[in-house]
Order: structure tokens, then C-alpha cells, then sequence
């Protein structure tokens, strides 16, 4: 009765959160999403790694050029923007300057900006979404996805999500993906190449990228080769896996893609005519989809030389079910390949890791073999609460913040302004901030930003310039005498438009 009752539990749990990140594909075409940001919220960017607060005064470097999503509202005492740059807001953004007088804040110092620098061949940068993965939850880094096929494969699709600023660096060797999207916005290579020409494209992409865009669908019923795998690509994605990790295992194993040892199992096949991965994939899935193996980790592919590779690693601190996992798919297989022949597969070899290192839990010592002990559902049940109740207080608590003073509206259409902006120039910071006589001039011009819209035109830093050099026409505009919109009120009309039409 028990068994019974855990078994429920599992299912429940299963099916609540298969319904928060349910995604369907296309077989054998995964989908990559960009995950490194740059935006000013997110604490990497900054130098002690927290972003400012309302009485910090925000420093971003006077070169080299950056791109920067802001958030929807902020406080901060003043900010120092760079000579070159792009600085995105939401429609309706609210930010307020307090000069450093707000009550119960923090205390107050010079904040810096630094830029990070993200590699397109960096598996750390990428989320993926495969069908060929178990479980398939977006949101989870599944460890047992070799490197190799964490970076975008040539029949993959590429996301850069909306509503996030990034900076990508791609070197040698070139890439073709089959699809690329950045902020809801799809490329053509043509249309790709013209975005690489522009000041925007050149801040998203410094390196003139070898990136084409070459739609492809995989239609082999045996899989399609990534191809990362292979010895021309996979030493670039490796030095990025520098870091040597502890394993649970005194035998780890050695898998295709993959740049270290890793302790688990895996199978591989060679197939026969006749062969479709999707029916390999059904059988994994009739084993992985039992409660027992729910922390169990898969993933399948075909490799750069032919073969059919598929890999098992624990996903929780107990070790031994993705062995389990494995070995019940195996003696599926041998059976099948001795009597029937239905999976049209010619041989499958299984290597798997037993030593496990002392102080490590297998699931054979905790008693059972239905999976998790009752005290382990029970933490389980609690951690989703948690969750939940964690979710259900952020909400709360966004919905009761009271915005702050409103950030200085620009529109081009009606030529207004309304609010100070609280900037300094860099001339008045640390001598190794000033720009030198050396520097090429700062020039007035601007340009039309094609992922987000358009950028702030000339006129408008003419009036910053009339802030900082004329007091009197800052008193003007406390007292309301004139006043000029921003175009950054209307920065995303033109993605809308875009999306609108499809």
C-alpha cells in the first residue's frame, strides 16, 4: 500500500511540473537558447557582483561600446554613461535619482559596470530543448548532454530571447545553424549579414562571426549527425571545460562529445537497414517514464562517425538508477536483436560505472527498489511548497511596489522632455576614467537600431549636453517650462509592428 502511494505521488509531482514546461519539437531538431545576459539586473555585470541600489552611483566604462537592457523601474543617486553604447528600456520604464538622499536604503558608493565576455562555443551559455532528451524540462541542464551538443548543432535553431541585451564573441571555426532568432525577430542570412553591418549588430557580434543561417530540417529516420563532435570541432568547445570536477565514481566512463569522464552508463549501437531512431527513443521512454526513474537523466543521439549513442546519468544524489535505467534498456535491445528484430539494431554495447566513492547513497542500500524512500518524497513534496509559496511571495510583492519618480520621456514625434537627467561626465571621474586627448571625438550622430527599435537621435544629446552645461535650462525644466519626449518611450514599437504582422 505504500509502494502504491508513492508511486501516485511521483505521478502527481510528474505531472505538475511536465504542465509548467511542457514544449513540443519537431524530432531531432533542438532548439538553443542564449542564457548569458548583460542586462543591469543581472549581478554578473557588476564589479562585486550586486546590482546598485538607490543611493549608488553607477559608473559605466567609457569604452569599449556596450549594450544594456534596463529594468521596467529603478533608483539609483546618479549614473555615468559610456561615449559609445546602447541602453535599452521598456515601455513606460520609471527611474529615479535620488542624489543619494534616499531613507532606508543602502549607504551608498561608486558601482561599476563590467562587461563580461561570452563565447559562442562556451556549452555554459546555452539551454537546450531536445526531443531526444529525458526528462524534457526546458528550464533543467540535463548532465547527461554531452558538450559537443550543448552548443547549436547545424540543424538546431538559435534563440536570443526578448527583453535581454548580450554580447557573443565567435572565433574559429565557422558554424551553420538552421535557424536564428533575437528578440522574437527571425533572420535570414541575408538579413543576418545586414544586422552584422550596423553599429548594433557589431556590439551583439564584435568578431565579424563565420555564423550562417541555412534552414534544414533533419528527414534521415536514422537521426542526423551534429557534427560538434568531431575533431575539428570539439577541442574549441573543450577549453571552455577547463575546470576538473570530482567524481562520485573511481571508473568513469568515456562519452562521444563529451570533454571529461563522467560517471553513469551508456549504450551504443550500431544499426541495420530499416533503422528509426524514434522507436529507440519510444523504448527509452517507456523505461524513463516510471517513477523510479524519474531522476534519471538521458539523452540520445548519432555521433559524428555513424553510431547510435545513448547516455544515462544520475540526476540526485543517489547513484545506481541510471545503471538500472540503462541496464533494462540493454536487455531489451539483446533480447530483440536475438528474436524479433523490430528496433532494426545490429549490436548494443553497454558500459556503465560501479565504483562508487565511500560516502555516496545507491539506491540498492536504501532498502527498496521502488525508487525513493518516504522521507526522500516527502523532502521532494516540500522543496515544490516552497517553490511555490517563494513564486506566490515574489508576485505579491511586485504587484504592491510603488514606482518611483518617472525616468525623462523622450518621442521624436513631439520633440518634448520632462525630468533632469542625473548624469555625470566622464571628465569628472578618476584620471583613469577621463577620456584622453587622444581619443577620437565623441560624435553627435545616431543610428536606427534593427533588433530594438530606434536608437536616441542627435537632437537628444544635444539637450543632454544643454542639461549639463546650462543651469538655467535644467531650472526651466524643473519648473515646467519646456519639456521633450524620448524616443525610448517608443522603442519597441517597431519589434511590435513586426510581430504584429506575422
Amino acid at each position: 500500500m505504500e509502494i502504491s502511494w508513492k508511486r501516485v505521488l511521483w505521478m502527481y509531482l510528474c505531472a505538475f511540473i511536465g504542465s509548467r514546461f511542457n514544449i513540443t519539437l519537431s524530432r531531432a531538431q533542438d532548439v538553443k537558447t542564449w542564457r548569458l545576459t548583460t542586462n543591469f539586473d543581472n549581478p554578473r555585470v557588476w564589479q562585486d557582483g550586486i546590482p546598485p541600489c538607490a543611493n549608488d552611483k553607477v559608473i559605466f566604462p567609457a569604452s569599449p561600446p556596450i549594450t544594456v537592457y534596463m529594468p521596467e523601474v529603478f533608483s539609483v543617486r546618479e549614473m555615468v554613461f559610456p561615449r559609445d553604447g546602447q541602453f535599452i528600456f521598456p515601455e513606460n520604464a520609471s527611474i529615479a535619482f535620488t542624489g543619494g538622499r534616499q531613507e532606508n536604503a543602502c549607504k551608498g558608493k561608486d558601482i561599476f559596470f563590467q562587461r563580461p565576455v561570452d563565447f559562442w562555443y562556451d556549452p555554459s551559455g546555452w539551454n537546450i530543448t531536445s526531443d531526444c532528451a529525458f526528462p524534457r524540462v526546458p528550464s533543467r541542464r540535463n548532465g547527461a548532454v554531452p558538450h559537443a551538443f550543448q552548443v547549436p548543432c547545424r540543424m538546431d535553431k538559435v534563440r536570443f530571447p526578448s527583453k535581454m541585451s548580450f554580447q557573443v564573441h565567435h572565433d574559429y571555426p565557422s558554424t551553420t545553424v538552421a535557424g536564428l532568432q533575437i528578440n522574437d525577430i527571425g533572420y535570414t542570412e541575408q538579413q543576418f549579414r545586414s544586422l552584422l553591418a550596423t553599429p548594433v549588430g557589431k556590439m551583439l557580434f564584435p568578431d565579424n562571426p563565420g555564423i550562417h543561417i541555412a534552414p534544414v530540417e533533419c528527414s534521415d529516420p536514422t537521426g542526423c549527425a551534429c557534427g560538434n563532435d568531431s575533431p575539428r570541432v570539439l577541442p574549441t568547445i573543450c577549453m571552455f571545460e577547463v575546470k576538473d570536477k570530482a567524481l562520485d565514481c573511481s571508473d568513469p566512463i568515456e562519452v562521444m562529445g563529451h570533454c571529461n569522464p563522467m560517471c553513469g552508463a551508456k549504450i551504443t549501437m550500431k544499426y541495420k537497414s530499416g533503422f528509426a531512431l524514434s522507436t529507440v527513443l519510444e523504448l527509452h521512454e517507456s523505461v524513463l517514464s516510471k517513477p523510479e526513474f524519474l531522476a534519471v537523466e538521458s539523452f540520445t543521439s548519432k555521433t559524428h562517425d555513424g553510431l547510435i549513442q545513448s547516455i544515462f546519468v544520475d540526476g540526485s544524489e543517489i547513484k545506481g538508477l541510471a545503471n538500472k535505467a540503462a541496464k533494462l534498456i540493454h536487455e531489451s535491445l539483446s533480447k530483440d536483436i536475438k528474436e524479433k528484430g523490430m528496433y532494426k539494431v545490429e549490436s548494443a554495447e553497454l558500459q556503465k560505472s560501479e565504483e562508487w566513492a565511500s560516502g555516496i547513497m545507491t539506491y540498492d542500500r536504501l532498502g527498496t527498489d521502488d525508487g525513493l524512500s518516504s522521507g526522500g518524497v516527502a523532502g521532494i513534496v516540500i522543496v515544490v511548497i516552497a517553490l511555490i509559496g517563494t513564486a506566490a511571495a515574489f508576485y505579491i510583492y511586485k504587484r504592491r511596489q510603488i514606482p518611483g519618480f518617472s525616468f525623462a520621456r523622450f518621442d521624436l514625434r513631439a520633440d518634448k522632455i520632462e525630468l533632469e537627467l542625473g548624469t555625470t561626465p566622464h571628465e569628472d571621474l578618476q584620471p583613469g576614467d577621463i577620456p584622453t586627448s587622444s581619443d577620437p571625438p565623441v560624435k553627435d550622430n545616431a543610428f536606427d537600431n534593427p533588433v530594438y527599435g530606434t536608437s536616441i537621435t542627435s537632437e537628444v544629446c544635444s539637450l543632454v549636453k544643454s542639461l549639463r552645461n546650462s543651469p538655467e535650462e535644467v531650472q526651466n525644466i524643473r519648473e515646467g517650462n519646456d519639456f521633450i519626449e524620448n524616443p525610448m518611450f517608443v522603442i519597441f514599437d517597431d519589434s511590435s509592428s513586426k510581430q504584429g504582422e506575422k
